[in-house]
């Protein structure tokens, strides 16, 4: 997840954003908890403050094995300090995935070798590795957000399952559709520009809490969206 949005004051545990993005993470890993007997663990890579990863400890607790949070970004202090807990700290992949769902929340947008990565990544993986990945959607709304971010790409569902085509894809939607059609016309309106600058801010609670509310109902259909949307979902195994 990109840290940088969290610069201009942004409170994960309320804003629109972040409190829906999770809910098609958390329904697909409660599907595959349930399809397995033995506990699986999580590896969210990029995982930055790790909010999902929290997120899917809350939810899920004891129901998972362990969860790993792998971020370069995290110091040795911060790595040796979570050595013995339930959700520890990495900088590196592990040499070995197995039994895992490796969530990679808008991560391979930031990696100018996606493809490299990918290749290396799914060297490592054994049996049972299930992947949930997101990325933004459409070059067509490129922005200073995306400067900003440090994003080299964004995606459509085909190029996204050409990245990850080595894996069995078994889900490839579209969310936060109602918002694209404003998003597409402020940055034609206003120009794409290459200028450094953050779209995500702190709203008021009221107008946070109604397009919370609004996009938690598109969520309820969203699986079958491929359209168009702000972010692009790819679900699978290896």
């Amino acid at each position: 997840m990109d840290l940088r949005e969290l610069e201009s004051g942004i409170d994960q545990s309320t804003h629109w954003y972040y409190q829906n993005k999770k809910r098609p993470l958390l329904k697909y890993v409660a599907k595959k908890i349930a399809q397995h007997k033995q506990a699986l663990s999580i590896l969210d890579i990029g995982s930055g403050s790790g909010f999902f990863a929290y997120e899917l400890e809350k939810k899920f607790g004891k129901k998972l094995s362990s969860i790993s949070m792998c971020d370069i970004n995290y110091t040795d202090e911060e790595v040796k300090a979570s050595a013995e807990a339930f959700v520890k700290k990495t900088v590196a992949l592990p040499e070995k995935i197995e039994n895992t769902i490796v969530v990679m929340m808008d991560l391979l947008e930031h990696i100018e070798d996606d493809k490299g990565f990918v290749k290396d990544l799914l060297s490592r993986c054994g049996d049972n590795v299930y992947f949930f990945v997101t990325v933004p959607a459409f070059n067509s709304i490129w922005s200073g957000h995306d400067v900003y971010l440090g994003h080299y790409r964004r995606h459509t569902l085909k190029t996204i399952a050409n990245l990850m085509k080595d894996i069995s894809i078994t889900k490839r939607y579209y969310i936060f559709m109602m918002l694209f059609p404003p998003a597409w016309f402020i940055r034609k309106l206003f120009g794409q520009g290459d200028e450094p600058k953050s779209d995500m801010k702190p709203l008021p609670r009221p107008i946070n809490a109604f397009i919370r509310k609004v996009l938690s109902l598109e969520f309820l259909f969203n699986r079958g969206n491929k359209l168009f949307g702000l972010t692009c979902v790819l679900e699978g195994k290896k």
